[in-house]
């Protein structure tokens, strides 16, 4: 796990390495702004593989942030010894989250997600989704609450609305977000597209979960 300090007020991550340009856009914000960037390395893969009593196992890392849930083997099933390593993993993970703050997840997809959360696999998750027909499809947020939800659409940027909470709790970083209260959006942008494309949502995404931040401590009192 790589991580660069730059300030308190903000948590960039990317779990896949293989995803680009979300990597270095990480490296940018972090510098534009006082924030913890984390960046699992994984020989620029997606998964994170490893050897364990002679097996060779490989696991998707956004899948392994919850105890209940089993994280998805890539291969070869994971022993219960290898779950364990899986599980320390997320530990480490979660406990780099800075405290009290915001996180923002980068990742880049091949441009054919949006549409599974419309009408395909990750339906059952979704409570909406808003689309700008202007926009790149493979640009949007993911968010776990209507106040960010409502947020970003008025930016007219596309943007899915999650519930993974309870019996839809998958194990990844933002079902666990969720179940913590920590404000977080998932930011997608096309794999292999420039750092400045994402740069520029990431931009604008930053005052809004800053803001879903603050409004949450008032409400804490």
């Amino acid at each position: 796990i790589k991580v660069a300090d730059s300030g308190t007020e903000l948590t960039f991550i990317r779990l896949h390495e293989n995803e680009m340009p979300a990597g270095a856009v990480g490296v940018q914000m972090n510098r534009e702004v006082p924030s913890r960037f984390i960046d699992l390395s994984q020989r620029r893969d997606r998964n994170i593989s490893f050897a364990l009593a002679g097996s060779r196992y490989a696991f998707d890392p956004n899948n392994i942030f919850t105890a209940g849930v089993t994280p998805r083997a890539i291969g070869v099933p994971l022993s219960p010894a290898a779950t364990q390593v899986t599980r320390a993993l997320a530990r480490a993970i979660t406990d780099l989250l800075l405290p009290g703050a915001p996180v923002i997840a980068l990742h880049n997809n091949r441009g054919t997600l949006l549409a599974n959360y419309a009408t395909g696999p990750f339906k059952k998750y979704t409570h909406a989704v808003y689309v700008n027909p202007a926009v790149d499809a493979s640009t949007f947020a993911v968010v776990p609450s209507r106040s960010l939800f409502e947020a970003v659409k008025r930016l007219g940027i596309n943007v899915v609305w999650e519930d993974r909470a309870g019996t839809k709790d998958d194990g990844s970083l933002l079902a666990y977000a969720q179940r913590n209260n920590i404000p977080y959006i998932n930011i997608e942008t096309r794999l292999g597209s420039s750092a400045q494309a994402q740069l520029e949502i990431v931009r604008k995404m930053v005052p809004l979960v800053q803001a879903e931040a603050l409004a949450a401590r008032a409400l804490a009192g």
